[in-house]
């Protein structure tokens, strides 16, 4: 229960590892979004059990701070080029001590990749975490690799419609010389462009998880699979929204199987401040 607890408030970033769309800027006039998760208990306002704060200066992340059962703080750093292009970004702790970098290098094509990896006290690359990632000249994720100290190495590659749209994306690993196919993601998409279903298959085949999104984008169920194909677990979500189609609240309920009565239940909800 608890990962559909994690992908429900974190969902943006379960399906984006995409650092690009982590980064991706937001309206300039936002200063903050606080996200605050609750579950459904004895009391009528429900259980906070998570606060999630993102902090921007001129639409770009500058922190995030999450306060529940393990507390935690990230700041992050921005360095751009002549041409406003981002040169790199360093992820620093609640000490501001740096421990990740994102480090950008450009193609004369136009296309470019982008280095990720923690850094050890001297803000050197730790071994192991390195993850390079490629985009074409439209800025499109192409793969991503990483190389463990034992040599697996595991990478993901996209692959795109006429229109640009991601409609797959297969995540292998390769030992030895020998290469395994581990899953294999696919999308499709609503007439007016946003993602209609994700699912993910394992190499052999195998249902592993699908998560099914409203005509504005935004999640509204989420299944995982058990080895025999059968649904083990499922929430369903209906997204609240205001004027101006900003999504400011999701009411959440979690199943087992085919169970019609919810293990849990709760709801979230998205606040924003702005600059003045």
């Amino acid at each position: 229960m608890k990962s559909f607890l994690f992908l429900l408030f974190f969902a943006g970033l379960a399906l984006a590892s995409d650092p690009e769309d982590f980064f991706k800027k937001v309206d300039e006039k936002i200063s903050k979004k606080i996200s605050k998760f609750y579950i459904d208990s004895a009391d009528p306002e429900g259980t906070l059990m998570l606060t999630r704060t993102e902090s921007y200066k001129d639409g770009v992340l500058v922190s995030i701070t999450v306060e529940g059962p393990s507390n935690s703080v990230n700041y992050y750093e921005h360095d751009y080029d002549d041409k406003g292009h981002p040169k790199e970004r360093r992820q620093l702790d609640a000490d501001r001590k740096l421990y990740g970098k994102f480090s950008y290098t450009y193609v004369e094509d136009g296309s470019y990749k982008v280095r990720v990896y923690r850094c050890d006290a001297d803000g050197k690359e730790v071994s192991g975490t390195v993850v390079d990632y490629a985009y074409d000249i439209g800025g499109r994720w192409l793969s991503a690799e990483n190389v463990h100290v034992s040599g697996l190495v595991r990478r993901r590659e996209n692959e795109y419609d006429v229109a640009g749209k991601l409609t797959k994306s297969t995540l292998s690993s390769t030992m030895n010389g020998t290469k395994e196919v581990d899953e294999i993601v696919t999308y499709s998409y609503y007439a007016n462009g946003h993602l209609k279903e994700a699912k993910t298959n394992s190499g052999d085949g195998d249902p592993v998880d699908k998560a099914v999104f409203n005509t504005r984008g935004d999640m509204i169920s989420f299944a995982q699979y058990d080895g025999l194909g059968n649904v083990a677990q499922r929430v369903e979500i209906t997204p609240g929204y205001k004027a101006g189609d900003k999504r400011i609240s999701e009411i959440w309920k979690v199943f087992v199987g085919d169970e019609k009565i919810p293990r849990a239940s709760g709801r979230s909800t998205f606040e924003y401040e702005y600059a003045k």
